[in-house]
This record gives C-alpha cells, sequence and structure tokens, in this order.
C-alpha cells in the first residue's frame, strides 16, 4: 500500500510524540526540528525514534525501508533536520521498496 505523504507526516509526529518531552502528537509539526538547535529530541531519542518509524512504516504500507543507511548520511542537508524533510526523503524511498 503506497503511504500519502499526509500519512507519512501523522507517523512521524506520532513516533516524535513517543520520546519527544512534548509528548502530544499534535504539538508536532512539520516544522519541529530533530537535530541541532531547538530540537525535540535528544539523539538517543532520535535513534529510537527512526528505528520505531521504520517498523511502522513497514506494519502500515507493508514496505521496508531503512532510514540510517549511507544514502541518508551523505546528503548535504540532512534529511533529518525537521518532520517534514524526514516526511519527503521517507516519500522519495518509497518508490524504491519493495514489500516486506
Amino acid at each position: 500500500m503506497k503511504l500519502q505523504r499526509s500519512q507519512i507526516v501523522q507517523i512521524i509526529s506520532g513516533s516524535v510524540a513517543n520520546y519527544s518531552s512534548q509528548q502530544q502528537s499534535d504539538a508536532i509539526s512539520e516544522e519541529s526540528r530533530l537535530i541541532g538547535a531547538g530540537r525535540v529530541l535528544d539523539s538517543i531519542g532520535l535513534v529510537s525514534m527512526l528505528v520505531e518509524l521504520e517498523t511502522r512504516i513497514a506494519d502500515e504500507s507493508n514496505l521496508s525501508i531503512r532510514l540510517m543507511d549511507d544514502r541518508a548520511m551523505s546528503q548535504s542537508k540532512s534529511p533529518f533536520r525537521t518532520v517534514g524533510t524526514l516526511a519527503d526523503y521517507i516519500d522519495s524511498l518509497l518508490p524504491e521498496v519493495t514489500e516486506s
């Protein structure tokens, strides 16, 4: 099943809320920072959230993606800057992956 970008944002927001002190996904927006100044997660929270996110995407779409790989780490602008940039990155990966 193909996830829409809006669904991806909702999944990310829920995962971020699980590891953030804000604790409510409606308090998380596309502009919420995941890394850098003003971030809503610490480094352990970010890694934990990304692992959960991979699992939730697999559960909801039957697609297996890897978010923490060389491709993500080698980009000139990190896809992990904000909820919105992460949603864009995931949306770009989905056409390339196969069902799990």
